[in-house]
């Protein structure tokens, strides 16, 4: 079954529609399900039997939570691409890789479309926690900003609740709160933690080019949260998938991570796209 499932999510990660009818027509579309994952657990004799048993039940605990998440849905793999690609500026060479992947996708969407599939709403991305760097759905505010009492630290960095209620609400991926609160007229820049302030080394405080605001860095809360692991997501996946849409092959173990690098940079890249519609802003 699990090579079945694997068949699937390449075809559609290749944007084959040839091998995804093949597929169809041997009723073996599958959505993509993730191996399941065990303890791999030693004792420390170091530690005592308590101290040990808190251990596994917190490695217990991860596997749990990485095996409760839901499977993939073959066409949202084709969906997740067309958020990571739309509307992104590259450069002129890799822009037409880009071209010709969303052309074959545009293609791909509108089959599944013909075959009965929905591609048309918007994809939930809360059941795939912890898959990627996000909030499960439930968090409170509270355990997002690391025990804070929220009401006191709002009060003494200046920020509107409403604003730290948005930039929850983006760490668990709630689009609907999330739009709602942007229509409230919350505020995905303002500033969720404390302005840090970076010593220079003495060699830069001799160049001529010397600016002490090099050294503070000013957050700009849910724009600088999602834009800064968007970044780090296209870096690691972005020109992956284009080599895969071109024909590279990975094995299981490469799959698992490219899938889960896929549903983290579209869930990010789906929710630049919301802030920048509603509150333009430097997110990139």
């Amino acid at each position: 079954m699990r090579q079945v499932n694997h068949e699937t999510a390449r075809a559609a990660l290749r944007c084959d529609i040839k091998a995804l009818s093949e597929l169809a027509m041997m009723n073996r579309l599958r959505p993509y399900e993730w191996p399941l994952r065990t303890v791999d657990f030693e004792e420390d004799p170091e530690l005592s039997e308590e101290e040990n048993q808190d251990r596994y039940d917190v490695e217990y605990g991860r596997a749990e939570r990485f095996n409760s998440s839901m499977p993939v849905p073959p066409h949202w793999i084709n969906i997740c691409l067309k958020y990571i690609f739309e509307g992104s500026q590259w450069v002129a060479e890799t822009q037409e890789r880009v071209d010709k992947l969303m052309e074959k996708n545009a293609k791909v969407l509108n089959w599944w479309r013909a075959i009965g599939y929905d591609v048309d709403s918007e994809i939930d991305f809360r059941g795939f926690y912890p898959r990627f760097y996000m909030s499960a759905h439930d968090e409170t505010p509270e355990n997002i900003m690391a025990q804070r009492d929220i009401k006191e630290y709002c009060r003494r960095l200046e920020i509107r609740p409403i604003d730290m209620a948005l930039y929850c609400a983006g760490c668990r991926f709630d689009y609907d709160d999330v739009r709602r609160l942007l229509r409230l007229g919350a505020n995905p820049e303002a500033p969720v933690f404390e302005v840090q302030i970076y010593y220079p080394e003495p060699e830069d405080l001799e160049g001529d080019d010397f600016d002490p605001d090099d050294f503070i860095y000013r957050d700009r809360g849910l724009c600088d949260r999602i834009g800064a692991e968007s970044s780090y997501l296209t870096c690691e996946g972005a020109y992956w998938f284009l080599s895969l849409s071109e024909g590279e092959e990975c094995d299981d173990e490469e799959l698992e991570d490219a899938m889960e690098i896929l549903l983290g940079l579209a869930a990010h890249n789906h929710m630049l796209d919301i802030l920048d519609k509603a509150y333009p802003c430097d997110v990139t």
